[in-house]
């Protein structure tokens, strides 16, 4: 009889082991709903506002200033190789027969003055002429206002300026941004610190957390932009000064073609005189008038040769910043769509946690 009531008990009695396995389940469980955030949902809600996209940021197309240079004339050219060949007056050919009539015409009609300085003129006169340090002689103040007026025949015989592009005319922007002052103002925003139930402060803590992973990329981005803007400015700093070298050489090396040139006429002086006074008298003209012509020449293309290359670093510094504002401004409207669209989810979240009476 005992043997069979201990046998139905059994039946109601569950081993050892699995009721310890049982009661550790039931604890377990009971401690994790403890823990669960029951405004988890908040947070959640939030991830639909996606992250700020990457503003691409390439570097604008550099287009290096074409400085030109000062031509020698073939004109002038050529007659120097024919008057160096020449052995008499018959071998000189009409087009520098022509070049020398032009020539003489010309200063013909100038002052006595000019004359007597052209004619006493040396070497080292000439050289004097075609430095920039120095003043030119007053005798010359009627042959500077004469080329202003030459005739095109004349100036054709006498040196010559080009100029190019300047490096920012490639850069420039059909449309700059605006200023980005005050373009980071505090946006409004709906935190509302008055609800202080649990439902309201989970939802504007996941606000505020929502917000502060925005300006940080944000601010990521900026950090980007400034970098570029400052780095690009030095660049053009760093352009304008190597450009000003290289012209320096570059200038030097055309007062040199035209010191050359002006030597040459000079050197067949003496020459034209063995061949007629005529012709010598207009080497000494040729030779005076081509080096003041120089002069002026080299002077106006220095000037504006370094106008240029300040125009083209000028120009090339508003290109950057144009690119900085117009980008900061792109950035900007991704950052304040999406505050809207956070303000927008804790006013909705808000209402909801008040309808509900917080959650309490």
């Amino acid at each position: 009889m005992i043997k069979r009531r201990n046998m139905q008990l059994k039946k109601f009695l569950i081993p050892a082991p699995l009721m310890l396995v049982l009661l550790l389940l039931t604890q377990c469980g009971k401690k994790d709903l403890e823990t669960l955030d029951p405004y988890d949902y908040q947070s959640k809600k939030f991830e639909a506002v996606t992250d700020i996209p990457a503003v691409e940021d390439p570097d604008p197309e550099v287009v290096e200033p074409s400085i030109g240079g000062i031509e020698n004339p073939p004109l002038t050219l050529a007659t120097i190789t024919n008057l160096e060949t020449a052995n008499s007056e018959a071998e000189i050919n009409a087009q520098t027969s022509s070049n020398l009539d032009l020539v003489f015409n010309f200063a013909d009609g100038l002052s006595a003055e000019f004359k007597s300085a052209a004619n006493s003129i040396d070497a080292a006169g000439l050289e004097r002429i075609l430095d920039l340090d120095q003043e030119l002689d007053e005798a010359y103040d009627e042959l500077v206002s004469a080329l202003e007026q030459a005739p095109e025949e004349v100036l054709a015989v006498l040196p010559s300026m080009t100029l190019g592009m300047g490096a920012g005319e490639g850069n420039r922007l059909k449309m700059v941004g605006g200023s980005t002052e005050g373009i980071w103002e505090e946006l409004s925003n709906f935190r509302i610190t008055a609800l202080t139930d649990a439902c309201s402060d989970a939802a504007n803590q996941a606000y505020d957390n929502k917000i502060m992973s925005l300006d940080h990329q944000r601010d990521s981005v900026i950090a980007v932009l400034d970098e570029n803007y400052g780095r690009r400015v030095r660049e053009a700093d760093e352009r304008y000064t190597t450009r000003s070298s290289l012209f320096d050489t570059h200038y030097e090396s055309q007062e040199e073609e035209l010191r050359n040139v002006v030597n040459h006429l000079f050197g067949l002086i003496n020459k034209m005189n063995g061949f007629s006074v005529v012709l010598g008298q207009t080497m000494r003209y040729y030779a005076v008038i081509y080096a003041v012509q120089g002069r002026l020449t080299l002077q106006t293309y220095g000037d504006q040769v370094m106008e240029l290359l300040e125009e083209s670093r000028d120009q090339e510094k508003a290109t950057v910043l144009g690119l900085y504002e117009m980008r900061t401004e792109e950035l900007a409207g991704y950052y304040e769509e999406r505050i809207n669209q956070s303000n927008e989810i804790l006013e909705r979240s808000l209402k909801t946690c008040h309808d509900q009476g917080g959650g309490n």
